[in-house]
C-alpha cells in the first residue's frame, strides 16, 4: 500500500507567523483547511490532529531574539497545567469550534482529534469528549481500520 503525507505548516501555508487565535486570523486558518481538501480526498485521510501553539517559558526570550519580527509569543498566553505557556482556553475553543466546522463542510465523518487538551475543550468544541467513544485509541484505531481496510480478524 503506497501512503503519503501532507504537512501544512505556516510557512507553506502563507499564513502569516503572526497568526494568534482571537486576532482576526481564522481566515487564514480556513484557507489550510480548504489547502488540505483540495490536496488530499477526504476518504484517504485516517484523522486529523489539532492543537494550538505552546511553548515553555524559558523559550520567549529565544523566540525573540531568534524572531524579532514575530508577534507569535505576544498572544493570549496563560501558564497551563503542564507548565507550558498556551492559549487562553476560551480563544483555544472559539478556534477549534471554527476548525471542526469547517472540516465538517468536507466530511462530516472524518475523525478529529485534539492535541494536548483536556476533557472540558473536547466537550466545547466537539460535543464530546473521547472516553464516549471507548477511549482515544480505541477511536483512531476503528478509524485506522475502515479509512485503511485493515483486517482486525
Amino acid at each position: 500500500m503506497r501512503s503519503s503525507i501532507l504537512h501544512l505548516s505556516q510557512k507553506d501555508s502563507g499564513l502569516p507567523q503572526n497568526a494568534n487565535p482571537g486576532d482576526g486570523c481564522e481566515e487564514e486558518y480556513r484557507e489550510i483547511v480548504e489547502k488540505l481538501f483540495s490536496h488530499v480526498s477526504s476518504k484517504n485521510i485516517v484523522w486529523i490532529s489539532i492543537g494550538t501553539f505552546r511553548f515553555m517559558p524559558s523559550l520567549k526570550f529565544i523566540i525573540e531574539k531568534r524572531f524579532p519580527e514575530s508577534k507569535i509569543i505576544y498572544g493570549e498566553f496563560i501558564l497551563g497545567l503542564d507548565g507550558k505557556m498556551r492559549y487562553f482556553k476560551p480563544l483555544r475553543i472559539e478556534l477549534y469550534r471554527k476548525m471542526v466546522s469547517w472540516i465538517r463542510e468536507y466530511d462530516p465523518e472524518v475523525v478529529i482529534y485534539f492535541c494536548m487538551e483536556d476533557d472540558e475543550v473536547w466537550q466545547k468544541s466537539m460535543g464530546f469528549i473521547p472516553q464516549d467513544h471507548g477511549g482515544l485509541p480505541k477511536m483512531l484505531d476503528k478509524s485506522a481500520v475502515r479509512v485503511c481496510g485493515l483486517d482486525m480478524g
